[in-house]
């Protein structure tokens, strides 16, 4: 990853700080980031799962059950999900 200069004095300074290499600094920026970004989105969802009117709570094994059933698709798909491998010519060619 190239970094400008004034990125790069800030990762050596975060590096020094909590006594870390630059891919552990690194990563855990990304983790804060991605938080950050999905905030709104898990506070919105826990919004909806409080207004709903749920008179019996299924255990925790149900609900895994129950969410992970085909019929079940999530609304809003994660935005910084890997998208999937698609098969290409040159991939093949390649095999």
């Amino acid at each position: 990853m190239r970094l400008d200069p004034d990125t790069s004095r800030m990762l050596r300074v975060l590096e020094e700080q909590f006594g870390q290499r630059p891919s552990d600094v690194t990563r855990r920026g990304i983790r804060l980031a991605y938080d950050e970004a999905t905030r709104e989105r898990r506070m919105e969802a826990a919004r909806r799962l409080g207004s709903m009117e749920i008179e019996d709570v299924p255990d925790p094994d149900e609900l895994a059950r129950q969410m992970n059933e085909e019929r079940y698709q999530p609304l809003d798909p994660d935005p910084f999900a890997e998208p999937p491998n698609e098969p290409t010519e040159e991939n093949n060619a390649n095999r």
